[in-house]
């Protein structure tokens, strides 16, 4: 993963390579294997469906957390409600994986991106790139996990894709390195 991203951010490559690709895989590996879990699963590694993590609520956030998102039954179906910031990708992802809590508990629930009680109200961050802050109200979910596994297995994800963004902005400083030395090794002094 780490030499990919490496390369990734070495040819400062336009993708959400660790949003869509390494952040949601490396989340649902962390969870026991389901229907719903599998199917995502083979979907993303296929490149069939487009996932992200929504799961910090406010700036700063580092640690991994349910905030207030909560999720209700409804006979069978699951509502969910609340916000989730900083998310990414945004629009054109096909969902996401949110952390909630259900009954007083830890859970994580898919969340389809044409759900009705959807928003996606796109952002642009400090370094220019779009991130989303999806409102969810009353908005149909399915449950991936619950309980004492979600929170160990988010601050897993987050770690990982920590470690891989590291190896992303090692790749373009070492690009930035030999961009300047070609320069420096073609520039004339007038």
């Amino acid at each position: 993963v780490c030499a990919i991203a490496g390369e990734v951010g070495r040819e400062l490559l336009p993708e959400p390579y660790l949003d869509a690709g390494v952040h949601p895989v490396a989340l649902l590996s962390c969870l026991a294997s389901s229907k719903q879990r599998d199917e995502l699963l083979a979907g993303i590694m296929t490149g069939k469906t487009l996932a992200g993590v929504a799961w910090q609520e406010s700036a700063g956030e580092i640690e991994a957390g349910n905030g207030l998102a909560s999720v209700l039954q409804v006979g069978s179906a699951l509502r969910l409600s609340g916000y989730k910031r900083f998310v990414r990708p945004g629009s054109g992802a096909d969902g996401w994986i949110v952390s909630a809590n259900v009954n007083d508990q830890p859970a994580l629930v898919w969340v389809n991106s044409t759900a009705v009680g959807l928003k996606v109200d796109n952002e642009t961050g400090v370094d220019g790139s779009i991130t989303a802050t999806l409102h969810f109200n009353d908005a149909a979910a399915s449950l991936l996990e619950q309980g004492d596994a979600v929170q160990p297995a988010l601050q897993r994800a987050n770690d990982l894709v920590r470690i891989a963004q590291g190896a992303e902005l090692a790749g373009i400083a070492r690009r930035s390195l030999e961009l300047t030395r070609e320069y420096m090794a073609t520039r004339v002094q007038f």
